[in-house]
């Protein structure tokens, strides 16, 4: 059985040593603004996974400026054809060298476990021996290495917030003699403060932390010598903005089937179809990618024979957080019905039915039985 609980109880910092002094394998699902995921391989973290757009590794590939928007979609592309990780084809094609993809990569992980401990709130599950069936670059990171310099990171911008409340804020160099006081990677990100880039926008250009910028923002606020100006109307990074077309959720939607998640590459699917409907191009991608799903879940259901049953008990159920969806399927499932009986009683689009069974069986929710006999028609 799964293990789950709510990071309230069970602080993330706590959870993450946990499962690195257990040295587990699996995946810790956690759900709160985004639902994001992380990967183990026997303690040590293997990859990240997010719904936030700025937690995303095309946003980092786009706003460090590997590669332009249409690159990235067309790398994509190539991934869903040959089955292979989007890393791996970066340095296969060498346009990221090993050791800075290796880097960008820390750089996502510490930003994601950091608004992870800021957030402090959100419903976790941890799936053992649940990992991304593609195989990718041997890629590890150390919990602890990496809870070190988030937790750092947390503590500091609880301070910092007060100066720079969030990435959106437009810095100004006022005082050039703060400057000359700083070491030559400061002084970069000085020349960046121009009062037109934002934070968020400078971390991108230097190919820093975020939290790199707003540490140096707040030493030259506090010293009279940069000035923090409110953001721009409708200010974002390009990374951020070109992601946000049918493209970019076509481009998610990929990245969860890639990574497991069925249940969030179903949502980007039906955002598309219900902001791009009248996008010829929009409406068959986002089609052929619901049949690729169709195609993976026919490949893991079982016969129609087995029973839905709950696999946890119903106390603990209610501790956690569903949509409406899910707790319906949830409160139709007694021991008695197929997974196809208990799909057929389910009001909404069936693949929505499906993906979220599937859900529920890889968490651990549900459980299917091999019992015959007892099935009973549905009316």
């Amino acid at each position: 059985m799964p293990i789950s609980g709510n990071l309230r109880t069970m602080p993330v910092v706590d959870l993450l040593q946990w499962i690195a002094v257990a040295r587990k394998t699996g995946t810790l699902v956690v759900r709160g603004e985004w639902r994001r995921r992380i990967f183990f391989d026997r303690g040590d973290v293997t990859l990240v996974a997010s719904d936030n757009v700025r937690e995303r590794l095309g946003y980092y590939l786009v706003g460090w400026g590997y590669l332009t928007d249409a690159q990235l979609d067309a790398l994509l592309g190539e991934q869903q054809e040959c089955g292979k990780m989007l890393g791996d084809l970066l340095v296969e094609r060498g346009i990221v060298p090993r050791d800075e993809l290796v880097r960008m990569l820390r750089v996502r992980a510490e930003e994601l476990i950091v608004n992870l401990i800021l957030a402090a709130e959100g419903d976790f599950r941890f799936i053992d021996q649940a990992i991304p069936s593609r195989a990718s670059l041997d890629v590890r990171f150390s919990v602890e290495q990496l809870l070190f310099e988030a937790a750092r990171r947390a503590d500091e911008l609880r301070r910092l917030r007060e100066v720079v409340p969030s990435g959106r804020v437009v810095p100004r160099l006022r005082d050039p003699s703060f400057r000359e006081r700083l070491d030559g990677e400061d002084q970069r990100l000085v020349d960046l403060m121009d009062g037109v880039r934002s934070v968020e926008e400078i971390a991108l250009a230097a190919r820093v932390a975020e939290f790199t910028v707003a540490s140096l923002v707040y030493r030259g606020t506090t010293a009279g010598a940069v000035v923090v100006e409110a953001p721009r109307d409708g200010a974002g990074s390009a990374a951020v903005e070109t992601a946000a077309g049918w493209s970019g959720l076509l481009r998610e939607a990929e990245t969860c089937i890639t990574f497991g998640d069925l249940l969030s590459a179903f949502s980007h699917l039906a955002e598309v179809q219900r902001r791009y409907g009248d996008v010829p191009e929009a409406v068959r991608r986002a089609q052929a990618m619901r049949a690729r799903l169709v195609a993976i879940l026919d490949e893991a259901e079982a016969g129609s024979d087995e029973l839905l049953q709950l696999a946890v008990e119903f106390s603990d159920l209610t501790k956690l957080r569903f949509s409406p969806e899910e707790a319906f399927i949830i409160s139709r499932v007694d021991g008695r019905y197929t997974v196809q009986q208990t799909l057929a009683q389910f009001p909404g689009d069936r693949l929505l039915g499906r993906v979220i069974v599937h859900e529920l069986l890889q968490q651990g929710i549900l459980k299917l039985t091999a019992q015959k006999g007892l099935a009973r028609t549905s009316s």
